[in-house]
């Protein structure tokens, strides 16, 4: 197959999106199959086969994430519009306008994959003083108009299946989770904390997270404020826009026992999870959060909210807590830290459950509604 993806976010890119674009491209290739990027310029890239980019923004907010400028040159989009057997984009509006035309062009299927819960993750950004429940709904209609125009489209888990087909989504929709491999860490956890400098004897809950509105840490902060005592570490590992206003929120609740580890090289991720004795995650917009298996890999149990992405891969009672309440996340972070047995009972089903969801499993998943797709 000749597949073109189309994204608004790529590595170097540091970002949960980005970072399985570019596994999926070398799993298909692997696989025998040509696999084009089309992305934004970004300002530490470097050339790649078959990555092809597009003009960008310097986005202000999140620097890391340049701003896409979906407008090929005349000689990129006469290599772009013929040749390809699918087109699979990643994001709605000006990015799937683009792969509309070029699915036009070159006369094959446009597969959606519907990576957010875009209303709720926009409006979190919006200020209150605009009319926030109409921009939603605006934002809703637009997505699910696009959705409806794609020939099939993917989602990460059945909640958000459940949700996208409530608001009227009638294209097909295939549930395939994103998944990675998660190699086992030969390192002790003592060792492990003393290159972090963490203390070996402190529990540590742990937060992988880019640090931004969205992803509802304040909730987090103020639960772990209530709970917060002398041998408990809450670690945050990750940048972004709210890195200096968390850091100053727990200075405000005189919280010394919260760490911000900053960026950490994806390369070295699987560590960082492999030091810490509790995985906590108090996002409500996303619609898997890769974060949650790669924790569990590393045996972690999970604390979340009953939210789509942590709902559907956290048993709760039995590899986690899912939270429906900021109290009863902040309940649950106690019960967990303070009981030995239980924390030890809930890693072990925790690291059991992240083997359902290979990538291989994922990628063949994949290829094969490609397949079908373009057969049709």
């Amino acid at each position: 197959m000749r597949i073109l993806a189309i994204t608004a976010t790529y590595p170097p890119s540091t970002n949960g999106i980005s970072i399985s674009i570019r596994i999926q491209k070398e799993e298909f290739e692997k696989r025998g199959h040509k696999f084009v990027v089309l992305a934004p310029k970004h300002p530490q890239e470097i050339s790649q086969a078959d990555v092809v980019r597009l003009p960008s923004l310097p986005n202000p907010k999140i620097p890391d994430y340049p701003i896409i400028l979906p407008f090929p040159s005349p000689s990129q989009f006469n290599r772009l519009s013929r040749g390809f057997d699918l087109v699979y984009f990643h994001h709605p509006f000006i990015v799937a306008d683009l792969a509309f035309l070029l699915a036009r062009t070159n006369n094959c299927p446009a597969v959606f994959f519907h990576h957010t819960q875009y209303s709720d993750h926009m409006t979190s950004f919006i200020p209150k003083v605009l009319p926030v429940k109409s921009i939603s709904q605006w934002v809703d209609k637009q997505v699910t108009s696009q959705a409806n125009r794609a020939d099939h489209v993917i989602v990460e888990t059945p909640s958000t299946k459940k949700i996208i087909t409530a608001k009227g989504v009638t294209s097909p929709v295939s549930v395939i989770p994103t998944s990675r491999r998660f190699p086992p860490v030969s390192a002790s956890k003592k060792s492990l904390r003393a290159k972090y400098k963490l203390p070996l004897s402190h529990t540590i809950l742990l937060c992988v997270s880019r640090l931004s509105k969205e992803k509802n840490l304040d909730t987090l902060i103020e639960a772990f404020a209530a709970i917060s005592r002398p041998g408990l570490l809450l670690c945050f590992a990750g940048m972004g826009p709210d890195s200096a206003r968390l850091q100053n929120l727990a200075s405000k609740l005189n919280l010394t026992n919260i760490i911000f580890l900053g960026n950490i090289p994806f390369s070295d991720i699987q560590e960082v999870y492999a030091l810490a004795d509790i995985f906590v995650y108090p996002s409500l917009t996303d619609t898997q959060a890769i974060v949650i298996l790669e924790s569990m890999s590393q045996g972690l149990p999970v604390i979340a909210f009953h939210a789509p992405g942590p709902k559907d891969f956290v048993a709760h009672g039995r590899s986690g807590f899912l939270a429906r309440t900021p109290r009863q996340l902040a309940r649950y972070m106690q019960v967990l830290s303070s009981q030995p047995q239980l924390l030890t009972r809930l890693s072990a089903h925790s690291q059991k459950l992240s083997q359902k969801y290979s990538l291989d499993q994922s990628i063949d998943k994949t290829e094969t509604l490609f397949k079908k797709t373009i057969s049709r």
